[in-house]
């Protein structure tokens, strides 16, 4: 009699989020934007899909071959780096990096030489201290991405102090997305240390659902957020390549002097400020100042980044507009993008911010 093969509805799930994000890996490799960067999330996604492979189905049946199974989850030493230098790629576009990086993914090869010794000596430890080290790196894998991704994190702060030091607009700039997808890896990774360091007894007696439940959800869980960062991932918001603006000082002569006066000029007189694209380097550009003067003299002289030097100058176009009746009908968003602002939210997050008011009240309280 031939042998009947089961699967779960969670098992068909699982396969199909190894799957999908398999085929996003590949897809991603076919992108032209931010191509560096994509190979990085390409790998990503890659790992979390394999790493995944071994917990997804019961393999304790093949006996001394299970430690070649268990190849993919040394992937695990792949996701804490591919994640960090892919949004060290994303937020510095022009990052080039050196063979040295591979030392950050070399980890893995050890955990193979683990797996490929148990396949020969089997539950014996012949080198029990090479086995106990492996042991020991291996939960080290799951610390090291908690590592990376607080590495990650401050690459993504960096890079948002930078936007408002260098440009007027930075709507889908600001990289929130990575943040969110931070804190759910960091979740999702958290549970899965807390399933690993403690039993099914445990489980059992502490929690109100079966230990295979809890496996089952855990297991739903980690491919959910596979689809998740597939599909995001590839329809990621775009960057924008910033300059390396130096930390700067001006001395107080320079910083009362001609500087201030010129950037002031040319937004009350060149109105500048009306070009929604408008951004250190082109004001730089514009004015013959180099961008780490102009920065330095926003910070020392007037106390401001330049996003709230040039919207400063922006709400006050739109105030003027809205107590000018030949302004009158003219919606309100009309009058936001002709002076400059390219966002409806924006607009009226930094119009009520400014004023008091909502663009509305203060148009219908003149």
């Amino acid at each position: 009699m031939l042998s009947t093969f089961e699967i779960t509805a969670v098992q068909i799930f699982i396969i199909c989020a190894i799957f999908n994000g398999l085929i996003f890996s590949m897809l991603l490799l076919t992108k032209t934007e931010n191509k560096l960067a994509n190979r990085f999330l390409s790998l990503l996604i890659f790992s979390l899909s394999l790493t995944f492979t071994p917990y997804a189905f019961d393999l304790k049946p093949l006996g001394r071959v299970l430690w070649v199974t268990w190849l993919p989850f040394s992937l695990t030493y792949w996701i804490g780096p591919s994640f960090y230098f892919y949004v060290k790629t994303l937020t510095q576009p022009d990052y080039q990096p050196k063979r040295i990086i591979l030392w950050h993914f070399s980890a893995i090869i050890l955990n193979y030489i683990h797996s490929i010794y148990h396949l020969f000596a089997g539950g014996s430890k012949v080198f029990p201290w090479f086995h106990h080290f492996a042991e020991l790196l291996e939960s080290f894998a799951i610390i090291s991405i908690i590592i990376y991704f607080i590495l990650a994190l401050s690459e993504v702060k960096r890079y948002q102090r930078s936007i408002f030091d260098q440009l007027s607009s930075i709507e889908g700039l600001q990289l929130r997305w990575i943040k969110s997808i931070i804190l759910v890896l960091l979740t999702t990774f958290t549970l899965i240390i807390i399933y690993l360091a403690v039993n099914d007894q445990i489980i059992k007696k502490y929690l109100v659902v079966p230990a295979n439940l809890y496996h089952h959800l855990l297991l739903s869980i980690y491919a959910g957020v596979i689809y998740w960062l597939a599909i995001k991932g590839f329809v990621q918001s775009q960057t924008v390549a910033l300059t390396n603006v130096p930390h700067y000082t001006l001395n107080q002569a320079e910083v009362d002097g001609a500087t201030v006066k010129v950037l002031i000029d040319s937004m009350q007189q060149d109105k500048l400020y009306l070009d929604p694209l408008l951004s250190l380097k082109s004001l730089s550009k514009h004015t013959q100042i180099p961008e780490k003067e102009i920065s330095a003299a926003l910070n020392q002289r007037l106390g401001k980044n330049f996003y709230t030097f040039i919207n400063e100058y922006r709400t006050i176009e739109v105030k003027n507009r809205l107590l000018d009746p030949n302004y009158d009908q003219h919606t309100l968003l009309s009058i936001a993008l002709d002076a400059g602002f390219n966002s409806k939210a924006t607009f009226n997050r930094i119009f009520k911010a400014a004023t008091g008011q909502s663009p509305k009240d203060f148009r219908a309280s003149r």
